[in-house]
């Protein structure tokens, strides 16, 4: 089945609101926001495939394996990836990692699955 893969480099911010109570002693990135961002990619690279039913509406269904194994701190670059594969007729699933110079920093799947448009 045919899939599709893209990369991109965040920036992550020197300095941010969020740093003060993420933590205070040792500020790190949010896995949340890194989540976000990769959901972001995920779907850019899905709505690109070509195996998705005409007039389907894409969904984010449900994300799994979620492993963050190291903190991110102020200022990092991190390189995301998302790299689908087409599961069913209706569903893929996209494998996600962030890298940190060349060692993977967290990881996870997610779910995607084609919804008939409402008309």
């Amino acid at each position: 089945m045919p899939g599709a893969f893209a990369s991109a480099e965040v920036e992550v911010p020197a300095a941010a609101p969020f740093f003060g109570d993420h933590f205070p002693r040792r500020p790190v990135f949010p896995a949340t926001l890194l989540l976000d961002t990769k959901i972001k990619l995920a779907m850019s690279v899905a709505n690109e495939a070509a195996f998705w039913p005409p007039e389907a509406t894409l969904i984010a269904a449900r994300m799994t394996h979620v492993k963050v194994r190291s903190f991110i701190p102020p200022g990092a670059t991190v390189e995301i990836e998302a790299d689908l594969a087409q599961t069913s007729v209706d569903a893929a699933t996209a494998k996600l990692a962030a890298r940190m110079d060349g060692k993977t920093a967290a990881t996870a799947r997610l779910d995607i699955v084609a919804r008939e448009s409402a008309t």
